[in-house]
């Protein structure tokens, strides 16, 4: 069974791999498509799509930028985050980050309860 949760665990690795060496999108506010791999964890708009895990939208570019280049350079022993970060260069870090600094909190909105009648 170990094994098995091994598989599905470089797997998942080797699809966010393929996903970081793609291309950065362009300048008409279309996520780049390296955010296919941070998607996964923190989704288009930042916000953390596991309890716990840090909101990318409510950090500065720099905040960011700067955690990116310290998983990619292994400050953080055995952070999964330097498993998805080793490929990144320096453009595209720069790209996430500007990506995520734009975006809006809205995990503190309150939600919209629309009742039947409406």
């Amino acid at each position: 069974m170990a094994n098995f949760k091994y598989i599905k665990i470089v797997s998942l690795f080797s699809s966010l791999f393929l996903t970081t060496s793609m291309a950065i999108g362009g300048d008409d506010n279309t996520p780049p498509d390296v955010l296919n791999a941070c998607s996964q964890c923190h989704q288009h708009t930042g916000n953390a799509a596991i309890p716990g895990w840090p909101p990318l939208n409510t950090m500065t570019k720099q905040q960011i930028v700067s955690k990116l280049k310290g998983h990619r350079e292994q400050i953080v022993p055995d952070s999964m985050m330097s498993k998805v970060t080793f490929e990144l260069t320096n453009q595209q870090i720069e790209d996430i980050a500007e990506y995520y600094s734009a975006q809006e909190d809205i995990s503190q909105q309150p939600i919209r309860v629309i009742s039947p009648e409406q």
